[in-house]
């Protein structure tokens, strides 16, 4: 293989939970990026690929951290020092690399606009358009204050310095003490003309902003640092900051895209072969600037030079990683690989597509004009949606923990979790307008009316502990009637059918999952068919992509199968816990092939069963597994046994060597002779 045909196969098994955790570090990888393959999956590649000590030569050359790996995994294995030789690089990509990236996050932890909040680009919080706030909100007990500063205010942003920015009225910037809604100071703006958009705040906590054919910025005072006219009619959008906050982008109805010099305000370009005042612009990890239109999408680098353009239009575009998401106008979500600029996979949900931001979770939050909130993961697949409202809702936000803000048509705010379900919703008073939902660092959230600013607060919120499991992949032959997690029912908008063979099922069900949670699953076998065959096996996804836990005939699994003890076996941990799941009597031969077909290995568990052909199964989620290497186990009648030392078997019983006697399950459920073999 050449070393284009080995990227393209890296690409086309990437990662998505892989992608989001390289971006954390990226930025200090030396330019690097990667596809999110773990080393488990690179050594799979690699055997296909097959040992060539040229192609291993050009990966190693490569920029994509993967490609690097599978350099490693293709070099030809040598005595002597081509041993040695393996070793040392196998060591220094899968051990030296990762700690140096981590040790120089340390040594920057405080640099950057994180340190002393969230750069405001547009109506997100960061340059690359997630609209993620890295706050937790509060609950939605209460209004605090309703501002009126002016009609169509822009969003309203709560700096680290205590102050709210809200511009409104004649595109006056009006800085207000969050506490009081009273000003702390005024900048002025064009007092002919009315607002139509909402300022960008810089690390250093300059405001950007503009109404009709001007920008300005002005200090945390106030005071005004520079005024540049651009005869740019009206500006919609927020002027954009560029990822190192020196140049400010600007879009308007006679300006298709100015570059500013973020200091002085001196213009350094102006593009006018095209204008889209309502142009959706990020920016990629290379600091180049994204247009989407409702009819192409365009590239530009930092000097104006058009790079290169997509046909396909797509608005609210976000960038993660090597991949550019947006949304177009007919509902689609669409994908694109941003180095060879195809589509990875494109997600119809249906006309009415209202806007979309990413949560910290790592999956897409979407909102509805029919009044739905769906969760895509980044391959593309519907992990829930849940209804909300009978009414549309506004574009998203998301904040720390997974949540997602959003306001319906007639002004009700929603909190949401990140399994779907409404934590809070408040009554904000009216309609709301245009912008994002907001939040401030004390976790207040802030909502625009077309006259007025609401701040909605509440009480402190735990960020909630990371699942052990996100996802459970089922496979059982009949089928799973309903499912429970701690006694309440999962809703069938969280479960999704794989395939159906014959009667047999595969399916997904989208629910997180943390140690001591329990799960009861009904599942039923039709004993008139197949020869009364049956089957039933769970396998949890991890966060990481792994596997969590498995299905088994020991500890943690059991059975009810009698209907009147049912209720309190859903409704309580403790009940029937001690009743073991068994194997089935005649499990489905066909159940490992649909195991390989969507695990992409083999089924790391066991099926299990009741007694009856139709029960109820319960299982006490285990805590994380953790890779541990024991020493091989010597059977205690082998000849070169030895007792362990000070051990008395009659104070102690079997020595630790033997295993624990099984624990005897119910006696297993009998079916009829079949009447013929499937």
């Amino acid at each position: 293989m050449t070393t284009t045909e080995v990227l393209t196969l890296l690409e086309t098994n990437q990662d998505a939970r892989g992608m989001v955790h390289w971006e954390r570090v990226a930025a200090k990888a030396g330019g690097l990026t990667s596809f999110g393959i773990g080393l488990t999956k690179l050594r799979k590649l690699a055997k296909q690929i097959g040992r060539d000590p040229a192609l291993a030569r050009e990966l190693w050359s490569s920029d994509v951290y993967d490609g690097r790996g599978t350099a490693v995994a293709v070099l030809p294995i040598r005595s002597g020092w081509g041993v040695c030789r393996e070793v040392t690089m196998r060591l220094a990509t899968a051990l030296v690399l990762p700690v140096l990236v981590a040790l120089s996050l340390l040594a920057t932890a405080g640099d950057g606009p994180v340190s002393a909040g969230p750069t405001i680009i547009g109506d997100s919080v960061d340059v690359w358009n997630r609209a993620q706030w890295p706050y937790r909100a509060r609950s939605l007990d209460r209004i605090d204050w309703a501002y009126r500063g002016g009609k169509k205010p822009g969003m309203a942003i709560h700096g680290p310095d205590g102050v709210v920015r809200i511009m409104a009225g004649a595109g006056h910037l009006r800085a207000v003490d969050p506490a009081t809604a009273k000003h702390a100071w005024i900048a002025n703006a064009n007092p002919r003309y009315w607002n139509y958009s909402s300022p960008a705040i810089g690390s250093d906590l300059t405001a950007y902003f503009g109404n009709h054919g001007f920008v300005q910025a002005v200090d945390a005072s106030g005071k005004r640092l520079w005024r540049t006219e651009l005869k740019a009619s009206w500006i919609h959008r927020p002027p954009a900051l560029s990822p190192d906050g020196k140049t400010l982008y600007v879009v308007s109805d006679a300006v298709g895209l100015a570059s500013l010099d973020a200091a002085t305000g001196s213009v350094n370009w102006l593009r006018r072969d095209w204008n889209s005042p309502w142009a959706s612009l990020c920016f990629d990890q290379d600091g180049r600037i994204l247009i989407g239109t409702g009819h192409t999408v365009t590239c530009f680098d930092a000097k104006g030079l058009k790079l290169w353009q997509l046909k396909n239009g797509m608005r609210q575009l976000m960038v993660l990683g090597d991949r550019l998401l947006g949304a177009t106008s007919t509902g689609e979500v669409r994908c694109v690989s941003l180095r060879t600029r195809k589509f990875l996979w494109t997600k119809r949900l249906g006309k009415g597509l209202t806007g979309m931001a990413l949560s910290d979770d790592g999956h897409l939050r979407v909102t509805h004009s029919s009044g739905h909130l769906s969760c895509l993961d980044l391959n593309g697949r519907v992990r829930w949606q849940s209804r909300l409202a009978a009414s549309s809702l506004t574009r998203p936000a998301t904040a720390l923990g997974g949540d997602t803000l959003t306001v319906d048509a007639d002004g009700t705010l929603y909190l949401v979790d990140r399994m779907g379900d409404v934590s809070g919703s408040i009554a904000t008073g009216a309609a709301p307008h245009r912008w994002r939902p907001s939040v401030g660092p004390d976790g207040s959230v802030y909502i625009t009316h077309a006259d007025q600013v609401v701040r909605v607060s509440g009480a402190e919120r735990p960020i909630p502990p990371p699942p052990i499991a996100t996802s459970l992949l089922l496979v059982a032959d009949d089928f799973v009637v309903d499912i429970w997690v701690n006694g309440k029912r999962v809703p069938t908008s969280h479960r999704s059918m794989l395939e159906d063979v014959h009667g047999a099922i595969t399916e997904r069900v989208n629910v997180e999952l943390h140690e001591g949670d329990w799960v009861v699953f009904n599942v039923v076998a039709n004993r008139m068919r197949w020869g009364g065959a049956s089957y039933f096996g769970v396998s949890a996804e991890a966060p990481d992509g792994g596997v969590a836990f498995a299905s088994t005939t020991q500890g943690n699994w059991s059975a009810c199968d009698d209907t009147s003890d049912v209720a309190e076996f859903i409704a309580e941990l403790d009940p029937g816990a001690d009743r073991l799941a068994v194997a089935p009597t005649k499990p489905w031969h066909d159940a490992a092939g649909i195991w390989r077909k969507h695990l992409g290995a083999e089924f790391s568990g066991e099926p299990i069963w009741g007694t009856a052909p139709n029960t109820w199964i319960k299982c006490i989620v285990p805590k994380p597994r953790r890779a541990t290497t024991l020493p091989p186990r010597i059977a205690r009648d082998a000849p070169d046994y030895v007792d362990p030392p000070d051990h008395d078997p009659e104070r102690h019983g079997p020595p630790p060597h033997d295993p624990p006697p099984p624990r005897q399950p119910s006696e297993p459920y009998d079916p009829p002779p079949p009447p013929r073999e499937r």
